[in-house]
């Protein structure tokens, strides 16, 4: 049973690998991106509940990256994994929408608990947008509007 599709990014590719196949394991769906720009293409097409990104490098670029990640689907939530001389990263992405950080290195069980939490948080996002784009059956702006013979 899947458990959430999660993508997966971060420079160091030997740990990203290997935590997507412990992630696997446990019945969760893993896409592992390669680049930003895949990560992009991915969250476009759908289907994504969480990202976890990481990156060894705090660049303006990857700032940018952080600030436009809710173009495609803004209930798509973002775990940073960042290493203790990352702050930076941690309160950039804070502050363009990440839904949490873990600090590398990590227990896998504290990973799986952020990844359910933000798992829960994009249905309830979900759900919200749904309610708001249906509108409310038998009623107008005045009250109940009658029913059509």
């Amino acid at each position: 049973m899947k458990i959430a599709n999660v993508a997966l990014y971060d420079s160091d590719r030997q740990f990203v690998d290997h935590l997507a196949d412990r992630l696997s394991g446990l019945g969760i769906a893993c896409a592992v991106c390669r680049t930003t720009d895949e990560i992009e293409t991915l969250l476009c097409t759908g289907g994504i509940d969480v990202l976890v990104f990481g990156s060894q490098e705090v660049s303006s670029a990857v700032m940018r990256f952080l600030a436009r990640m809710s173009r495609c689907d803004d209930t798509v939530q973002v775990i940073l994994m960042v290493r203790k001389d990352q702050v930076r990263l941690s309160i950039e992405g804070m502050k363009n929408g990440a839904f949490d950080d873990i600090y590398i290195p990590f227990a896998l069980d504290a990973l799986l608990g952020k990844l359910s939490l933000a798992v829960q948080q994009r249905r309830l996002l979900q759900r919200r947008q749904q309610s708001a784009e249906q509108p409310a059956k038998g009623l107008s702006v005045f009250g109940r509007v009658p029913d059509e013979e």
